[in-house]
Order: C-alpha cells, then structure tokens, then sequence
C-alpha cells in the first residue's frame, strides 16, 4: 500500500478540511488536536503515512464531529 509524508499541521489543515466540506462546521487546529493524539500518540513533526491509516483518521474525525455517514460503519455493507 502506499504511504505519503506529511506534517502534523498540514495533517490538522487536511482533517479540518475535510469536516468543512462533508459536515458543515468550521473547525479549529486546536479542536482536531486531541484526535490526533487519541489515534496516533507518536505523531509529533511529521512522518510517512499510508493511506489507510489516513482513511481511519479521516473516519474518526468525522464521526467526532456528527458525520452521518460513519454511522454506518467504516466499511459499510449492502445486503440484497
């Protein structure tokens, strides 16, 4: 799987983004922050990321701020 670098802040710029458009909510680095720290301890300047670990990110972040699309599960299935 593939892996990019990143920096934290552009990190926090990315997952605020991110709720800006599929939420609504205009968010703060500050509020993203804990999130961060919850999922990914060691995180401090930057580092190499796959993209998964970004998805997973990306979906608690969003669950945390009402996304409700994640109430549906992080894969979601359909049944016929």
């Amino acid at each position: 799987m593939g892996s990019f670098g990143i920096t934290r802040s552009s990190l926090l710029e990315e997952l605020g983004n991110l709720v800006g458009v599929r939420v609504g909510l205009a968010v703060l680095r500050a509020d993203i922050d804990p999130i961060v720290d919850e999922h990914m301890p060691n995180f401090q300047l930057g580092r190499r990321m796959s993209a998964s670990e970004f998805a997973g990110l990306a979906f608690m972040t969003l669950r945390r701020f009402g996304d409700p699309w994640t109430e549906f599960g992080y894969k979601p299935l359909v049944v016929a």
